[in-house]
């Protein structure tokens, strides 16, 4: 404002007060013309001051004597116009025309208002100028031609197709430091699960966008490190540097991109003046191009959770080399991401198309992996490798790739007194076992390994101590036993016979092999097995329906009654498995069951009588069928949990970490956020 008032030799309020009263006249007088207008014109985002521009043209002689002599790139300056602009000069044209032309005419050349209007009136039926024509906007419809103008002027008609992430890639591909910024915290946010998740299928280029914002480029034609350089200059964020220091091994060290002599860069002793004055690289929230690499993990790690990324990120090299060399980090955050995202996506990948190299790297990672102290690293080299196991066309480079030691070091995971590393153990080893001749071979080498698998059929949870169930429950189960076929009768034509169906394997697994059911026997008479007799089995029937429905069979309300928590979900448990239900509640879903059914039922403490201790009990309830009380039920109690594959005795209930639930805990990435996640049935 001071600026535009020194040019029109004005005090700043003088020239504000003239501002807002010549703005004021010249609407008042479009308004009488109907030609009305609500906002004030802008080039390149740059509101025009009209009061200035009316005044610098006036001053040079009007509309007519600027246009004759050119002087219209003359006024640009007095508007601080960007210099990208490069129509400036026509739309300040175009803008005098339609807001100060006809104004001029009447104030400053002293033209008659009544010749105007009738001039204004014959110009309606004319034809719109050449000026008037011209957009001010771009507008993307001006370039669509019809087809059938396509096929007589011999245009193509195959278009590009358009992702509705391109203006998100073009963002990245940008190299502007806000724009980068701005689209990877949109992609970190669309990683997120939910409706809106990012599909990396729908736009090719965005995993090869983010992965070269971390430094990390595809080999071929579509390389982005040429763009790179350009990157570097206006971000000054050196990645190549970070990764050199970073990662250490040196065969890791040759799936960077080379853009320059490191030996030549690097001309201090690594070893030597890193240790002795501590000039290593400060990792932390201080280190921008480790930042930016961890926001790339983070977005990666999130979309491998979703199916339908999982097979764009298995076939991608770029991938899979961005996340080795994040695993050979020194950044322990980025080691452990990466891992997550090699387990999750491994079950889609097929290593007979990815580099022999990168195969062997990886299956060194793996190796590493399970031969490391850290108990996450061991998980997740058995779980990816168990994953790559999946696909068949594995077999060939597994076979090859994994070595004598590796099995060796495998089978020793079998002695460790922890049941998560033992399950994880037991997948891992199943699934080297559907390989065929060869692995199996390798795992009965290994010195005593079939000696331990075949004691671990009846070694019990509970005899590793407290300490082994850490980061894991083990949980009530029953298998399905098959139910006795009744005796034909005479008078009957035919013998109905039900059948328990097995249990449907997870998605993307193997499916076990169930346990062989016990011999069926006579079961004792206990509130468990007397309940279980009131609901015929239904195999279509879904857990929450047959949950309502034994409730309803077995309890009725009862304002002065109650039923111990503990004591209702146990018989439940022997009810389930006695009918063949595979699927079974957990205790917060039968509890919301229960709800539904008795809505009037609460939940209390009761203080036990000799023990001291407390118990929850549903209040207002009884049971129908004059099951034993809850201090004598002892048929109830659950059994010492076991690790074993074969069924237990009928009408009893033990603690099984079968094969299928270890199926449902390798489903799922084991991380800090659900390390404490039950073992359930699938």
């Amino acid at each position: 404002m001071r600026e535009m008032a020194k040019e029109l030799s004005k005090d700043p309020l003088t020239y504000e007060r003239d501002k807002r009263a010549f703005l004021e006249e010249l609407k008042q007088f479009h308004a009488s013309r109907r030609t009305p207008f609500s906002q004030f014109p802008s080039i390149g985002g740059n509101e025009i001051d009209l009061y200035l521009l009316y005044n610098k043209v006036t001053t040079l002689g009007g509309w007519n004597k600027v246009s004759d002599h050119h002087h219209w790139s003359e006024l640009l300056h007095f508007f601080h116009l960007p210099k990208a602009c490069g129509n400036a000069t026509e739309a300040l044209k175009y803008i005098y025309i339609r807001y100060l032309n006809l104004y001029e005419k009447v104030h400053f050349l002293n033209e008659d208002p009544a010749d105007q209007d009738n001039d204004y009136e014959g110009r309606q039926s004319k034809a719109p100028t050449l000026a008037e024509q011209v957009p001010m906007v771009y507008r993307k419809d001006q370039h669509a031609i019809a087809d059938n103008l396509r096929l007589f002027t011999g245009l193509p008609m195959d278009f590009a197709k358009h992702s509705e992430y391109d203006k998100l890639s073009l963002s990245l591909l940008s190299g502007l430091p806000n724009e980068i910024d701005f689209a990877l915290n949109v992609c970190v946010l669309l990683s997120n699960e939910g409706k809106h998740v990012l599909k990396l299928g729908h736009c090719a280029r965005l995993l090869q966008l983010l992965l070269a914002h971390a430094g990390v480029f595809c080999d071929g034609d579509a390389s982005l490190i040429d763009v790179y350089r350009g990157w570097r200059s206006l971000t000054d964020r050196q990645f190549l540097t970070f990764w050199y220091d970073t990662v250490k091994d040196e065969e890791f060290r040759d799936l960077i991109p080379t853009l320059f002599n490191y030996k030549k860069y690097r001309t201090r002793d690594e070893d030597t003046d890193e240790e002795l004055f501590s000039v290593a690289r400060r990792l932390g929230m201080s280190d921008l191009e480790g930042q930016r690499v961890e926001q790339v993990v983070v977005i990666l790690r999130n979309l491998s959770f979703e199916e339908t990324n999982i097979p764009v990120m298995a076939a991608s090299t770029t991938c899979l080399k961005f996340l080795l060399l994040c695993a050979h980090c020194s950044w322990s955050s980025l080691r452990q991401m990466s891992l997550d995202t090699l387990a999750n996506v491994a079950h889609h990948a097929e290593l007979d198309v990815l580099d022999v190299g990168n195969v062997q790297l990886l299956f060194r990672t793996v190796a590493q992996c399970i031969s490391s102290p850290d108990k996450f690293e061991v998980i997740r080299g058995m779980e990816i490798l168990a994953h790559l196991c999946v696909q068949n066309v594995n077999e060939e480079a597994i076979v090859g790739s994994v070595e004598q030691w590796v099995f060796r070091s495998i089978c020793l995971m079998l002695t460790v007194h922890d049941i998560m590393l033992i399950v994880y153990t037991l997948e891992l080893l199943y699934q080297l076992s559907e390989l065929g001749d060869a692995t199996c071979t390798s795992i009965a080498t290994v010195h005593r390994s079939v000696e331990i698998l075949a004691n671990l059929v009846t070694v019990e949870a509970q005899a590793f101590g407290p300490e082994a169930l850490v980061g894991m429950k083990v949980v009530e189960f029953i298998p399905p036993q098959v139910q006795p076929t009744p005796a034909p009768s005479s008078s009957s034509a035919s013998s109905q016979q039900w059948s328990v169906p097995q249990s449907a394997a997870p998605p993307q697994q193997r499916p076990l092999p169930h346990p062989a059911p016990a011999a069926p026997r006579a079961a004792p008479t206990t509130g468990a097995s007397h309940m279980a007799t009131g609901l015929q089995p239904h195999p279509a029937m879904a857990p929450q329906s047959f949950a309502r429905r034994w409730l309803q069979a077995n309890f009725e309300v009862d304002s002065g009654g109650s039923y111990p928590k503990v004591d209702m979900y146990t018989e439940y448990l022997g009810a389930a498995g006695k009918l063949g239900r595979a699927a079974i509640l957990n205790s917060t879903k039968f509890s919301d069951c229960l709800k539904s059914v008795f809505p009037s039922t609460s939940l209390k403490k009761v203080d036990l009588i000799g023990s001291g201790g407390t118990a929850h009990h549903y209040d207002g309830l009884r049971c129908k069928r004059g099951a034993p009380s809850h201090a004598k039920s002892s048929s109830c109690t659950p059994q010492p949990a076991t690790l074993a594959t074969r069924a237990p005795p009928a009408g009893s209930i033990s603690a099984l970490v079968s094969g299928a639930a270890a199926t449902a805990l390798l489903s799922q990435p084991v991380t800090q956020a659900n390390m404490k996640g039950e073992l359930t049935q699938p």
